[in-house]
């Protein structure tokens, strides 16, 4: 829903309204961008138009065009006008989840997250922007922004796990998850076990079982955003990270293995 409210004072039969724009962050806090815009409307000439300003007001969607401003008072999904194509940035409010045109879950398909992905690129890619005015640019550049950003925290299961925790006011914090001696113990066998390891066929096999335990827990994940059990989803994820290191410690040997 897009949220309006004007404000400012008159000078010099000139009206001036501030905008901010942002989306909710990593944290599912509203971060406004570093763009702002001001709606000066000129009464004598009955000529609105957007300037760039370095101050931030109440967040709204702006409307705006090469030739000044768009007023058509339409909202919709997507990062255009529905009536004149003009670039719009997200409102308050606005997820990754939203940017990608996905349902707000744990259980998405890398398939269509790189479809749709690959499709919002190619439309808003700051290239197809290069012979607009300023403001048309910048915008094209932060919604480019906005969908990489949206995209490499969604298309991984850990990242996008913490999102939704996140959204939904469950944060993961340093020491408030306790993941039990038993775990911990299979963490440091795990460990040794990778200090052995000298072939590749041995690390190939290492990696196949690592990639097994983050499949079994993403899957208990899944079946804690389910039944919303956000204590589940917390203790699954934080034993997620473990596994997540190990993989990019055997990345890293595989790298370096002769």
């Amino acid at each position: 829903m897009m949220i309006t409210r004007r404000f400012g004072k008159t000078f010099c039969s000139t009206r001036v309204f501030k905008i901010s724009t942002g989306l909710l962050d990593y944290h599912g806090h509203w971060q406004p961008s570093e763009i702002g815009y001001d709606l000066r409307y000129c009464s004598t000439h009955n000529a609105p138009r957007w300037y760039r300003s370095n101050s931030f007001g109440i967040s709204i969607r702006p409307y705006s065009q090469d030739s000044g401003s768009c007023n058509c008072g339409l909202t919709g999904p997507g990062f255009k006008c529905p009536k004149c194509g003009a670039l719009l940035l997200p409102p308050p409010g606005t997820t990754f989840f939203d940017i990608l045109e996905q349902e707000t879950k744990y259980d998405l398909t890398d398939s269509d997250l790189k479809k749709i992905y690959r499709k919002l690129q190619t439309e808003f890619h700051p290239d197809k922007f290069s012979q607009k005015d300023n403001l048309e640019r910048e915008k094209s550049e932060e919604i480019s922004s906005m969908i990489n950003k949206a995209y490499s925290t969604l298309l991984k299961p850990y990242e996008r796990g913490m999102y939704l925790l996140e959204l939904n006011r469950f944060p993961v914090n340093e020491g408030d998850i306790q993941l039990g001696s038993a775990f911990l113990a299979q963490i440091m066998e795990q460990n040794e076990e990778l200090e052995g390891i000298s072939t590749r066929e041995e690390l190939e096999k290492f990696e196949n079982s690592n990639e097994l335990e983050i499949q079994k827990l993403s899957a208990n994940v899944s079946e804690a955003f389910h039944a919303k059990n956000f204590d589940s989803a917390k203790s699954n994820l934080s034993k997620m990270k473990y596994f997540i290191s190990i993989r990019n410690r055997l990345k890293d040997m595989e790298r370096n293995m002769v």
